[in-house]
This record gives C-alpha cells, structure tokens and sequence, in this order.
C-alpha cells in the first residue's frame, strides 16, 4: 500500500518511497529515511510522523484542486450557498404523510443525529452536515443562555409587581424563548425532536414576540397620549395580523439543510411579509413616541433628555432599530439560507432589551420620586401633560379611559 498522511489543512497526499520526509520536519529534529520501518511510528498504518495515520486517507476521496477535503475549524469556513429551489424534490407532497393537513417533508422528521449519520458512507458529506449542525447550534446555545436570564429576572419582576402588564409580557415573550431553547438543544441530542417540532416552536415564538413587544410599546404609547382610544383601537388591529407569521412557519416544510441544518422553506416573500407586518406597528409607536419628546424638549429644554433616558424611551428606540435591521438582513439573505438565524437573533435581542427596560423603569422609580419631592414646586404654576413622563406601567384592568378628576395635590409626574 502506498504510504500518505493528511496535510494540516485536511487533504491527503501520497507519500513516495523516495520522498525526504526530513524536508517538512523542524532543522532541529530530522526525520530518519527509514521512518517506516520504525516501531515507532506504527509501521501498520504507514503513518508520517509529521501526518496522521494513512488509513484515514484511504478511505476519504481526493479534495478538489486548490480546496480542502477535511477543515480543522468548521466555524472560520464560509458558508456555502445553497439555492432554496433544490432542497424539495418535485411532486413530494404527494407521497408525504400529513398533520393537520400539512404535509410532512421526510427530512424534516429528522432531527440532527440521525440526519448527520445518514451521510455515514460519505465522511465528506457527513462532516459538512455536522459543520452545520455546530454552526446552528452555536447560535441557539447563546439564545438559550438569554432567554433562561430574562425569564429569571422576569419570576423576579413578576413576584414584586403581580399586577404590571409589562411583566407579564415579559415573562410570556422569555417563556416562549425558553420553550423554544429545549427543543433546539435538544435537536442535537440522541432520540431528540425532530426538525419540523423545532421550527414549529420558532413559528409560535415569532408571533409570540412581537405581540408582547407591540404591547408593551402600545402600552407606552396610550398612556404618553392621555390614554386616546383611537390609538388603542389603531395598534390592536395592528396586531392582529401578526399570527400569519405562525400560519406561515408550520403549513411550509421544515427539512435538514446540509450547510445550515434544520431550517424551513417558506417562500421568497416571507421575509418581507413578516417585515411588513411588524413596520407599521414600529412606524406608528415610533412616531408616537417622537410626539412626546418633541414635547418634552419645548417644555423642558434639553435637560428632558436624562428623564427619556430614565423612563426607557432609548430602550424601546433599539427594539425598534433591532427589527428593521434584523428583518432586512433575513430578507436579503446575506448569510443564504442561513439569515434565517437573524429571527431567532432579532427575538433574543428584543427580549433582552424589553426585560432590561422594564427593570430599569422599575429600579429607577424611587429615585424619581425623591426628584418629584425636590422639584415639583418649580412646576406649579405649569400645565404639564402627563404624557410629558408618562413612560410607567399599566395595571393589569388599568387600560380604562382617564379619570375625570384629579387630586389637587397630585405631582405632574404619574407614580411608577
């Protein structure tokens, strides 16, 4: 048998009988010719000492030209683009078992494991599933960390103020992170989910947070504007629609990609359906929201920015920028089919930036009250809107119409 070892970047190359191994080898330790014969150097396995055993090589297919077969670190590799239309063979449905009337796709009842040692007569295929498989579940372990966090903080919120609306939503959006977190760790994992359970729990999550984050910014929104109705009435309707996202995740196959693992084929417009369903809610608060601090500033001057900053305004600005940046990186597929991780990264990002903006609402609220005890006198004699620092909490039943009274003594700034 003819000896070879394997380069250091993966590829096998023969090695010659006449060959100098001592060429390739540090000046200090020279390689001896007769390095085969060496008991040393496992003469049964034609290994180079400067290589790995020539068995491997003999069983793995030569590398193209210029490319390597075997890449010792899978995450540093490019991610290869792989056309959506090729992943679902023609006429499928037609033999594929249903739920719901949904049909299955059979690579879509896979989960990681068994999809990776399908390949298991082809250590080429077999090692660029598994190279994707890592690379997804890298992203959904650092999406597991966030989630298990903010649905701790949020018990911990919920405990002190059971009756906030904002915490509840919190705990319901980091709840459903958490859910899906079990299923994408455990996808990976031996008699696992399968990939169509996974992107399942992605498409009720998908839904599931942008209704807590429309919420909670609908929240703000209504209580900065003096509770109108009509702003109410406008931004439920807005969310109404954002179930579609759900519709569209589980009546579309979820299957096992080669470079990305388990993903799902929904239509080229996705992307910009989710994106336009999510817009008008962020376009309507935003503006909302621009409303008040326009206010503040003529009222205030630019000294209103520390009380924005206070009362999370800021916060709900990144939300906001997070989607649109997010929602058009998915949309553009700049990382291919991959980009779909971008909703899983929007989700996280959103959470954490809703659960840290209602505990610091929370935690700055006393520091508030020694401000509104110093300066309340300086306003008397003004007519300030509540809306001026309206960013607080609703109680839960709390979304009625404004009270037609108010306290003579009451401070111009609502309690937290």
């Amino acid at each position: 048998m003819e000896p070879s070892t394997i380069r250091h970047d993966g590829t096998c190359f023969p090695v010659p009988h006449e060959w100098k191994p001592h060429s390739l080898a540090p000046s200090s330790q020279p390689v001896a010719a007769d390095w085969q014969t060496d008991p040393r150097y496992q003469p049964q396995w034609h290994m180079h000492p400067l290589g790995r055993p020539s068995a491997w090589c003999t069983s793995i297919p030569a590398a193209p030209p210029g490319q390597s077969l075997l890449p010792i670190n899978p995450f540093m590799m490019p991610i290869e683009r792989v056309d959506r239309e090729t992943l679902l063979q023609d006429g499928w449905e037609r033999t594929a078992a249903r739920q719901w009337g949904i049909p299955l796709h059979p690579l879509g009842e896979m989960n990681a494991i068994e999809y990776v040692l399908d390949a298991q007569d082809d250590f080429t295929e077999m090692r660029i599933r598994a190279r994707g498989t890592f690379r997804q579940l890298l992203v959904n372990v650092i999406a597991a960390y966030v989630f298990f966090r903010n649905l701790i903080i949020s018990v911990q919120m919920l405990r002190r103020h059971p009756k906030v609306l904002a915490t509840w939503l919190c705990l319901l959006q980091a709840a459903t992170g958490v859910v899906y977190s079990l299923y994408a760790l455990t996808l990976t994992l031996p008699n696992g989910p399968s990939c169509r359970t996974t992107m399942w729990a992605v498409g009720l999550g998908l839904a599931v947070s942008p209704i807590c984050i429309s919420a909670v910014l609908l929240q703000k929104a209504y209580v900065v504007h003096d509770r109108n109705r009509w702003l109410l009435a406008i931004g439920i309707v807005l969310i109404l629609p954002l179930p579609l996202i759900t519709y569209y995740m589980w009546s579309h196959p979820a299957v096992m990609a080669r470079t990305t693992a388990c993903i799902t084929v929904y239509p080229h417009f996705f992307p910009w359906l989710k994106f336009g369903l999510e817009a008008p809610l962020n376009v309507v608060f935003s503006i909302a929201f621009l409303i008040v601090v326009y206010r503040q500033y003529r009222l205030f001057g630019t000294g209103a920015w520390a009380h924005l900053v206070r009362n999370g305004i800021q916060t709900m600005g990144f939300i906001v920028f997070c989607n649109f940046l997010c929602m058009f990186a998915a949309a553009a597929e700049v990382l291919g089919l991959f980009s779909q991780m971008f909703f899983v990264m929007d989700w996280v990002i959103t959470s954490l930036l809703l659960v840290y903006h209602c505990r610091n609402l929370r935690t700055g609220s006393s520091s508030q009250g020694t401000f509104r005890r110093a300066d309340a006198s300086n306003f008397a004699s003004n007519t300030v809107p509540e809306e001026a620092f309206g960013f607080t909490y609703v109680p839960i039943g709390g979304l009625g119409p404004p009270q037609s009274t108010r306290s003579g003594t009451q401070s111009h700034f609502p309690n937290l």
